[in-house]
């Protein structure tokens, strides 16, 4: 999906780079291991040839998970902070669920829905409402990291546009919520997995 006219996917923003790097840099240290132990292998025992396969399969994951980390259905202006940049105008982006819009002042979560076989992207407001169906087929995990990728870039678009923001008022509602959903959060641990995303929020 190209973006729109003006915006630029996240995965090509400096912050989305940097993010990949991260996993492609893993993934060419394991690759290493694996040339390292088919080296072994040839002059030592053949059995080491199994170690050699098995870290190729575990280097070719991680590329394939560093690709879908940045996959998000997000793009942002010049702006945005994600670009590293000098803030000079105002922020914007849009979201790319199902078709480009922009997502407003909402919040989102996920929750697979089984009787259409698609991820329901619904507000976090009082009546988790319905903002967009998601046909993707990654993990849960990635499909949550994703999302908290775009609150995360919400979260920034309004603190530099001076929106009040309130994301931890939406934690808030539902710890205190006995609705429907089995919805999880994000632990801001595994946020911190992100790096760069979370140095943006704690840089002065």
């Amino acid at each position: 999906m190209e973006a729109p006219k003006g915006l630029i996917l996240f995965a090509k923003t400096p912050v989305g780079q940097d993010l990949q790097s991260k996993y492609n840099q893993i993934a060419l240290m394991v690759l290493g291991g694996s040339v390292f132990s088919l080296t072994l292998g040839y002059f030592i025992h053949q059995m080491i040839y199994l170690v050699s396969v098995g870290l190729l399969l575990v280097a070719l994951r991680t590329w394939q998970s560093g690709f879908q980390a940045v996959d998000v259905p997000l793009a942002v202006n010049l702006n945005h902070p994600f670009m590293m940049g000098e803030n000079v105008g105002n922020c914007e982006l849009m979201v790319g669920f199902d078709d480009w819009k922009n997502p407003e002042e909402n919040r989102f979560m996920v929750h697979y829905d089984v009787n259409i076989k698609s991820w329901m992207v619904l507000c976090q407001d009082a009546e988790k409402s319905l903002f967009s169906t998601w046909d993707c087929k990654y993990s849960k995990k990635t499909i949550q990291r994703q999302t908290a990728i775009i609150n995360q870039a919400l979260a920034l678009r309004d603190a530099t546009n001076d929106v009040e923001d309130d994301f931890e008022s939406a934690r808030l509602r539902e710890k205190e919520d006995t609705g429907l959903l089995d919805r999880e959060w994000m632990p801001d641990e595994e946020i911190e997995v992100l790096g760069p995303i979370s140095r943006i929020f704690t840089k002065d």
